[in-house]
């Protein structure tokens, strides 16, 4: 792993702290690159304090700010960058990157930092339960709550990472569990460490163990629904994501009814207030975990609004014409005015000030989990249906789950049609490459409408690079993927 970046985050975390729960005693500090481990957490408000730093580096451009978002949709086949002639992701909608692309290096090490910074958290909170201070129930309370979120980010974080620079767990004709992953220790990760990449299914094997763990500490500290967190509720509708990922049907489907009822999260069925919610500040009954990006973290010119409005992120035109003219979510596609006017903007990050959220899980993709899955199962398609119809209904054509049946009369046109329903609800959320890859579906994108035509191409079999700064450091033991370029769509 870099040990530089990783080892001046962690130095800035523990700084961070110092200050919190120091006084005044920071008018003269000791030196931060030697600090007694022991003193950077000596109470739970400390471990609050670490998780701030954690959600911060969650928002970061190289993160769930932007690129980790922009990577699940710019690759694939229903938004381009064709509207702009910067060159903000523009290399990845071309497929034209190197190993040597900043936002591939930002992503890894953006990554590390929450997956580091975690564990370190959840070190010091185990040492402090174990310790036995003179902590009230709800000191300890606490230190479970911040240790379960902890464990969940770390989770969410690998998972991401593994699916960016890792192949697929699995597809409908391939197990991936054996081939490079990631750098997946089940421990902090010191600066002066060599690592070495792990398998994608021991990778996966982490992210359960993390999500278990998870599960474990909320069930002693706070479950109550906090939509800005990650939250009991965010933790299951990671596991269904995860399971789904994994062609565990039946464990998706448990996950994110769980999920639902803990979040009591559902459907906006009133349009104007379905548009609406896109760009407000507060979270929205759909929301199950969203990163508040508020004023004080606006991402500004780097942000997922700059990048749909000044950057020209736009959607194929073809994909306008998936949706029913009457179907509700044709309201968040407006022609671009600062770009080109015969560019479709789509309009989940609305807000000109660039303070949108990022909802990470929503009531939709949860539905439409439940959906997939009961149709993979093929045991009960009536349920599939009816988790379906949650969603689909946004389309005013559908006001029963009977009206969906000439669409998804059989297995398999419900296969198709629950994969464009995926499409049109969860654009611009950061699925739809990733979808591409775990289905083994053949992409194709529609002629003239990117900078890259792609026709059946395989995208199971596509890995990103391993950036090549995290590799070339001297006694290191991450290895790029090889032949990793023998998979581009050319």
């Amino acid at each position: 792993m870099k040990k530089y970046s990783l080892k001046i985050t962690v130095i800035l975390m523990l700084m961070a702290i110092m200050l919190a729960s120091c006084g005044k005693d920071f008018l003269n500090p000791p030196q931060t690159d030697a600090v007694d481990d022991q003193i950077a957490f000596r109470v739970p408000t400390d471990l609050v304090t670490g998780m701030h730093g954690v959600y911060h580096s969650m928002t970061r451009v190289g993160f769930m700010g932007r690129n980790v978002v922009l990577f699940g949709d710019i690759p694939a086949d229903k938004i381009n960058k064709m509207a702009a002639g910067d060159m903000t992701f523009q290399t990845i909608e071309a497929y034209n990157f190197t190993d040597n692309d900043g936002n591939l290096l930002s992503t890894w090490a953006t990554g590390y930092q929450i997956i580091n910074n975690s564990m370190r958290v959840i070190d010091e909170g185990n040492r402090m339960l174990n310790d036995g201070g003179p902590w009230s129930a709800a000191d300890i309370s606490l230190m479970h709550t911040q240790i379960a979120e902890a464990h969940a980010l770390r989770a969410f974080a690998l998972f991401k990472l593994v699916n960016i620079f890792g192949l697929p767990h699995s597809t409908p004709t391939h197990d991936n569990t054996g081939t490079m992953g990631i750098v997946a220790e089940d421990r902090f990760i010191f600066s002066d460490e060599s690592v070495q990449r792990s398998s994608v299914g021991d990778a996966y094997d982490l992210i359960l163990a993390s999500i278990e763990r998870a599960k474990t500490h909320f069930a002693l500290g706070n479950r109550s629904f906090r939509p800005f967190y990650m939250n009991y509720a965010a933790v299951h509708a990671l596991e269904a994501r995860v399971n789904l990922y994994m062609r565990n049907w039946q464990g998706a489907i448990t996950s994110a009814n769980a999920a639902l009822q803990a979040s009591n999260a559902v459907i906006e069925m009133n349009q104007d207030r379905f548009i609406a919610m896109w760009g407000e500040p507060a979270a929205t009954h759909e929301d199950i975990f969203s990163l508040s990006i508020n004023a004080a973290i606006a991402l500004a010119a780097s942000s997922l609004t700059a990048f749909y409005d000044v950057s020209g992120g736009s959607i194929n035109h073809s994909f306008y014409y998936e949706f029913d003219s009457l179907d509700m979510r044709r309201g968040l596609f407006v022609r671009h005015t600062t770009v080109d006017p015969n560019f479709w903007r789509p309009m989940k990050f609305p807000n000109p000030a660039r303070i949108n959220n990022t909802r990470v899980f929503g009531a939709p993709e949860m539905y439409l989990i439940i959906a997939e899955a009961e149709t993979e199962l093929g045991t009960n398609l009536d349920a599939a249906r009816t988790a379906l119809f949650q969603v689909a209904q946004r389309n005013p054509a559908f006001t029963t789950v009977g009206d969906l049946l000439p669409y998804t009369n059989s297995q398999a046109d419900l296969r198709t049609f629950v994969a464009e329903e995926r499409a049109r609800e969860l654009f611009q959320e950061g699925h739809r490459f990733f979808d591409i890859r775990r289905t083994g579906v053949l992409m194709t994108r529609p002629t003239g409408e990117t900078r890259l035509n792609i026709v059946d191409w395989d995208a199971s079999r596509f890995v990103f690079p391993i950036p090549y700064a995290e590799i070339n450091v001297p006694g290191n033991r991450v290895i790029q993927t090889p032949n990793w370029t023998a998979n581009l769509p050319r």
